[in-house]
């Protein structure tokens, strides 16, 4: 069975996939806003930052926040194989480029991670996913209606086919998917 995820607005989740799920994490309605996506080994981490995010929130709040979460979701930054910021736009921001160069220089860099990040746009909606049997992939597609039944972080809980590594927050805007 497939079980597709769907992350909320400043919101993150990190997913730990067993061999016998297939899973996908998703985000969508972009414009404005950045996603980060991160895959280490079989772990999964995607969260959506709120177009709220200025230069100087990101230093005082969001930046922190963020750092927090990917400590406690991604145990070994030196097994990160993609880190992507997806925009909605149709041309980087300035919010992807402060996230880009942090992950950069904060996270990657000094933990000699397998990749660097990159910034992709016009990417209004975001997936993590891999197939049974598979490797985790990234991609931003045009539509997420195909993907099937969407599950939130409320009903994580009750879904035993997947292993929550984490989930949580970035700011008060935060909000599980589905509810405003």
């Amino acid at each position: 069975m497939a079980v597709c995820v769907e992350v909320g607005l400043d919101e993150w989740i990190a997913l730990n996939n067993v061999d016998s799920v297939e899973v996908s994490l998703w985000t969508g309605g972009l414009a404005g806003c950045v996603a980060v996506a991160i895959v280490e080994k079989d772990l999964a981490f995607l969260t959506h930052i709120y177009s709220e995010m200025n230069a100087t929130n990101w230093e005082t709040s969001y930046k922190p926040a963020l750092a927090n979460a990917i400590r406690r979701a991604i145990p070994e930054y030196k097994e990160i194989t993609i880190c992507q910021v997806m925009v909605g736009d149709d041309q980087r921001t300035e919010r992807a480029d402060l996230v880009k160069h942090w992950l950069d220089a904060d996270v990657l860099e000094p933990n000699d991670a397998r990749c660097d990040a990159t910034v992709c746009a016009k990417s209004p909606v975001v997936r993590i996913y891999k197939h049974r049997g598979g490797t985790m992939q990234v991609e931003g597609p045009p539509g997420s209606g195909q993907w099937g039944q969407s599950l939130t972080s409320e009903d994580l809980a009750r879904n035993r086919g997947i292993l929550v590594q984490g989930q949580g927050f970035l700011s008060s805007f935060g909000r599980p998917a589905g509810l405003q």
